[in-house]
C-alpha cells in the first residue's frame, strides 16, 4: 500500500499542493517553505491530531487534506472555521464506516512525531514498527518452511515468531 496522491489546500503555509509521491521521497527546502506543514497535514488527516491551534491558512475558512492510496482508499478531511470538521473515507468508491477507528488501525500516529518516537523504549519502538508491517502468512506456510511446526508464540507478529524459532 503506497500513497498515490496527496492534495493539500489552505493548510498552514501551504496554499495549494498536489503531489504524487514515489516509493521513497525526500522533502527539503528553506525554513518556512512548508516541510513541517506537509508532515502536520498528514498527521491531521490520519490521526485527527493538531500540533497547533490555528491550522487554516490566514484569510481562509477551510483547509482540505486529501490522500489517495494505490489500493483504492481515499481519505478527505476538511478543517473548517466555525463549523465541525468533515471526514470522508472511501475504499473503492464505497464509504467506510467508523472512519476515525478505521484510520487508527491503518496507521500509527506516533510515526509523525520522530522526537517522541526516539524517546520511547526499544520495545515500544518495535511495537510501532511491527504494527506498520503487514505480512500475510499462515501456520501452513511455517510448516512448509521448516518441515514441521516449531515451538513459538503464534499470536505474535510473524517477524517475532521467526526470531523465536531462530533462537530455538
Amino acid at each position: 500500500m503506497h500513497i498515490k496522491r496527496i492534495e493539500i489546500k489552505n493548510w498552514l503555509g501551504i496554499k495549494e499542493l498536489l503531489f504524487s509521491p514515489g516509493k521513497i521521497n525526500r522533502v527539503s527546502g528553506d525554513s518556512g517553505t512548508g516541510k513541517t506543514s506537509l508532515v502536520e497535514a498528514m498527521e491531521k488527516l490520519f490521526t485527527n491530531r493538531n500540533r497547533r491551534t490555528e491550522v487554516i491558512r490566514h484569510d481562509e475558512e477551510e483547509a482540505e487534506l486529501v490522500v489517495e492510496l494505490d489500493d483504492g482508499l481515499q481519505t478527505t478531511r476538511k478543517v473548517r472555521d466555525g463549523k465541525a470538521d468533515y471526514l470522508k473515507v472511501k475504499h473503492d468508491s464505497k464509504a467506510v464506516s467508523s472512519t476515525e477507528a478505521f484510520l487508527r488501525k491503518l496507521i500509527n500516529g506516533d510515526i509523525f512525531r520522530p522526537i517522541e518516537f526516539v524517546q520511547k523504549t526499544p520495545k515500544e519502538q518495535t511495537e510501532i514498527i511491527l504494527n506498520m508491517l503487514s505480512i500475510d502468512w499462515t501456520v501452513d506456510d511455517i510448516k512448509s518452511w521448516f518441515g514441521e511446526l516449531p515451538e513459538a508464540d503464534y499470536q505474535l507478529h510473524i517477524l517475532q515468531i521467526l526470531k523465536q524459532i531462530e533462537n530455538g
